[in-house]
């Protein structure tokens, strides 16, 4: 969505919100909530407990102006906002409640602050039945429109999959029980441009002996596009172990939920795998133990991967979005006893904290950076081969490198420029 067109305004055309009277959740009056303990399975019901009030505003999906708007309830035919992602962050920050209703379904939004203070987590209610549903969302950041809609998408299948008259529902009380993005666990599509780069995808191959795999090189220089590529070559010639993929963002510098993602994503190893790291990720321990759930948790998901019968590797994209030390060093405990079932592949714009030197003295870590992801002249004149109908000569292609010096990006903001001037 461009931010651009994101602006406060009003709607050009008349949103009805008439059908969507009584549709969500009326929140005036006590409510039964199931609730069930991912961690424990065991489902137990509450005694009556005091709902919020009916929200004010109401966030509305528009079909017509293919956009969101937000309303409050008495005033629907004025936006306070329409569209704009960024004011929305910034209007959760001094609102406590709203009601959603989305493309995949409808439901109310509640902060709730924490006894120790702090900003406060959201949680979406909604009915099914005789029952409400109680979700945990996360933290402001997180409540992008995207979110929002996956939330009810779930919540929307879980209905239609469960009898009439019984739910399962998860009170994820805590931050370290939040919704995960699935679409963070999957690789990104490859572009349809593709030169092969052999002397590198042997290279991929040859680190797979060691424990990691380091590509560290600015944006745009193709390390996502390459490891991809290395991926599917290697899977068609059924070469490629189990992959456990995850695209980290700057949201996942909580040690828990990094983990998470981490542990989630390597479950397509074995059918078992890591259950028991993440139970153990959200147990709160209580004295004499001395290590935290986190530290806990690392090392049963270490021991789990001692027993895995075939080798499975775990791709750790964008690291650079990793700022916590405390990631940094759990990441470096877990490099220094992984057994030889796991290889790792760290995709980052800058040099990670971890002790290179020492895995380099043990010849355990395959290295690609800047100088060796730069196109060759050979494979610019590939590139240009493909994209366009009447390629740029050997001459212009050389005075093309002397700016761009092998910058994978900046190929193809030429392509695009050079594709437009013929039309």
């Amino acid at each position: 969505m461009s931010k651009s067109s994101l602006v406060l305004c009003f709607p050009t055309a008349t949103i009805r919100l008439s059908s969507l009277v009584g549709k969500h959740l009326p929140l005036s009056s006590p409510q039964d909530i199931i609730i069930q303990s991912e961690l424990l399975g065991n489902t137990k019901e509450t005694e009556q407990e005091t709902m919020p009030k009916a929200a004010q505003h109401i966030l509305v999906w528009s079909s017509e102006q293919h956009t969101y708007a937000l309303y409050e309830q008495d005033k629907r035919y004025q936006a306070l906002l329409q569209g704009d992602e960024e004011r929305w962050l910034a209007w959760l920050t001094t609102h406590t409640s709203f009601s959603f209703q989305g493309k995949h379904g409808h439901f109310n939004v509640q902060k709730e602050m924490r006894p120790r203070g702090g900003e406060g987590y959201w949680y979406v209610y909604r009915r099914q039945g005789k029952r409400t549903v109680k979700k945990y969302v996360g933290r402001t950041m997180d409540l992008i429109m995207a979110r929002l809609e996956e939330i009810a998408q779930l919540l929307t299948q879980e209905a239609n999959q469960l009898p009439t008259g019984t739910l399962r529902i998860h009170d994820q009380a805590e931050p370290s029980q939040e919704l995960l993005l699935v679409s963070k666990l999957s690789p990104p599509r490859l572009p349809s441009l593709l030169v092969s780069r052999q002397h590198l995808l042997t290279r991929l191959d040859a680190g797979l002996d060691g424990t990691l795999t380091l590509l560290s090189a600015p944006a745009g220089f193709g390390k996502t596009t390459l490891v991809r590529h290395w991926m599917a070559d290697r899977q068609k010639r059924s070469l490629l172990p189990p992959v456990a993929w995850v695209s980290l963002d700057a949201g996942d510098n909580d040690p828990v939920r990094f983990w998470r993602y981490v542990m989630t994503a390597c479950q397509v190893f074995a059918p078992t795998f890591g259950q028991a790291a993440l139970a153990s990720l959200t147990t709160v321990l209580q004295p004499p133990f001395p290590l935290s759930p986190v530290e806990t948790a690392l090392r049963t998901f270490s021991n789990e991967l001692v027993d895995l019968k075939r080798r499975g590797i775990l791709i750790l994209e964008d690291y650079h979005t990793i700022t916590s030390q405390e990631i940094h060093e759990t990441v470096t405990f877990l490099f220094e006893h992984l057994p030889a079932t796991l290889h790792v592949i760290v995709l980052t714009r800058t040099n990670p904290p971890f002790a290179l030197a020492r895995l380099r003295a043990r010849t355990e870590l395959q290295e690609l950076r800047t100088p060796d992801l730069r196109f060759s002249l050979e494979e610019i004149a590939v590139f240009f081969q493909q994209a366009l109908a009447s390629p740029p000569s050997s001459e212009a292609i050389r005075q093309l490198n002397t700016h761009l010096e092998g910058w994978a990006a900046g190929l193809r903001l030429v392509t695009l420029m050079l594709q437009r001037q013929t039309k």
